[in-house]
């Protein structure tokens, strides 16, 4: 009984010691000091993603027109086949509606290669100005002396009296960094 008493006090002892001494590491957390930023109203009004948004438009456009052309091409073909049947054999309408078949497809197989191509091109280019956003917003969090960024499309709630969003910022930074993103697509 004698030893459990000691080693309880031992115990006891050795916690109040352990509690009281404080390594210097563990000091106090620093508060938080943070800033928010709307990513999404950067990525739609930047200079740069209008001007992608264009060039992806203009290529889209064109490579349209073309896919127009090349439509309107079939759909003659498929006209003059109708009017050829009656002078056609069977295999020879056969074989020209097979030949169409293959044409069709091949239109088809073009046009989502190349809407795969300007998705592709289009977020490598954005990928150029969301990486240059975020060297942005790593500069303004060291000046500001911040240690957090927040995208303000994940907060809650924020106090306008604090100054904390420094979306305005980082937009003005950026259109001056990067006014302008040239698209290029990769050749399928």
């Amino acid at each position: 009984m004698h030893l459990l008493i000691r080693l309880a006090l031992i115990l006891v002892v050795g916690v109040a010691i352990a509690g009281a001494v404080r390594p210097a590491a563990a000091q106090k957390p620093a508060a938080p000091v943070i800033i928010v930023v709307d990513l999404r109203k950067i990525e739609r009004e930047a200079t740069s993603t209008k001007s992608i948004r264009e060039q992806i438009g203009a290529k889209r456009k064109s490579f349209q027109g073309d896919f127009a052309n090349r439509e309107n091409e079939l759909r003659q073909a498929e006209q003059d086949l109708q009017r050829q049947r009656a002078i056609l054999s069977a295999e020879a309408l056969a074989q020209k509606r097979q030949e169409l078949r293959q044409r069709a497809s091949e239109l088809q197989r073009d046009v989502q290669n190349i809407q795969r191509t300007l998705q592709r091109a289009r977020d490598k280019s954005l990928a150029v100005v969301r990486r240059k956003a975020l060297e942005i917003i790593a500069k303004l969090v060291v000046e500001r002396g911040a240690n957090i960024a927040l995208d303000k499309n994940f907060v809650i709630y924020i106090r306008t009296d604090q100054n904390l969003d420094v979306t305005k910022e980082v937009l003005a930074r950026l259109n001056t960094e990067i006014p302008d993103v040239t698209v290029e697509m990769a050749a399928e």
